[in-house]
């Protein structure tokens, strides 16, 4: 079954044949959504390890209170469909 190029390139721009982790760019989109605007704009990376989701933070105070809510932070991401993610750490980033 073959398909057409317009096929694979509503896909593509779907976000399902791009080379970002399809899980990971939902978690972009849902910590967006989570956290609003601001908290989004000040972590600019966020990365699945295994079972570890690493938030990479830029603002040096968003970073301490994102790193005290860190078991809040896992609940919520669990509670948005992402029961996988075991553990949470904030970075500097």
């Amino acid at each position: 079954m073959y398909k057409s190029i317009g096929d694979l390139l509503s896909q593509f721009l779907a976000g399902r044949l791009s080379n970002k982790e399809p899980l990971e760019a939902q978690l972009m989109d849902t910590w967006k959504r989570l956290m609003g605007p601001d908290i989004a704009q000040a972590t600019p990376r966020i990365v699945l390890q295994g079972r570890s989701c690493i938030i990479y933070v830029r603002d040096s105070v968003i970073r301490e209170e994102l790193r005290y809510q860190t078991s809040s932070i896992l609940e919520l991401l669990r509670s948005a469909g992402f029961s996988g993610i075991r553990r949470v750490e904030i970075r500097g980033g």
